[in-house]
């Protein structure tokens, strides 16, 4: 199973991005506005001076963006997201909200919790069997108390963030 486009610009611009705005963006990508998310993605990647390499740019212009776009062009080199995580073994009053809120999803395989050494945050990875990424995402991200959320599918080939993250992830569910 493939995700789309859109999914794996996002996932390319975690640690890029501030966390917010990535989160806004996956929403929107979740409620199916992509007009907006277009919008919203062109001008947090101006806000922040956050340039996009060419895949990126490649995936963008398959989904539509004009990637020829004078803010695109207007942005600064790319630079890699800081990728270094560690296991958390310690339990969140957070794990209790995440897993309460992937019990409505039958198609999860586990929760991971990590934490992302840029920033201090803790970080849930979220694996399903399959279904669509946009919506878990966007589902699960609420009232998570500033952790963030990676949600992928189960044996998928992830950009470095997402596979630094659940490689250090330590099992707060699985459901199999």
């Amino acid at each position: 199973m493939t995700v789309p486009a859109w999914v794996t610009v996002l996932r390319r611009l975690a640690g890029r991005l501030p966390d917010d705005d990535l989160a806004a963006l996956r929403s929107t990508l979740g409620a199916g506005e992509v007009d907006d998310l277009e919008r919203s993605l062109l001008f947090a990647l101006a806000d922040h001076r956050v340039g996009i390499d060419d895949t990126e740019r490649a995936l963008l212009a398959a989904e539509g963006v004009r990637v020829d776009s004078p803010v695109l062009a207007d942005l600064p080199a790319p630079v890699a997201a800081d990728t270094r995580f560690r296991p958390e073994p310690s339990a969140s009053t957070v794990d209790e909200k995440v897993l309460a809120a992937t019990a409505t999803l039958p198609t999860v395989r586990r929760v991971l919790r990590a934490r992302r050494l840029a920033g201090d945050k803790l970080v849930y990875v979220v694996e399903l069997t399959g279904g669509s990424v946009p919506t878990a995402q966007a589902a699960l991200h609420w009232g998570l108390d500033g952790a963030l959320l990676e949600v992928v599918l189960e044996g998928e080939d992830l950009p470095p963030y997402q596979a630094a993250a659940r490689s250090a992830g330590v099992a707060v569910a699985t459901v199999i």
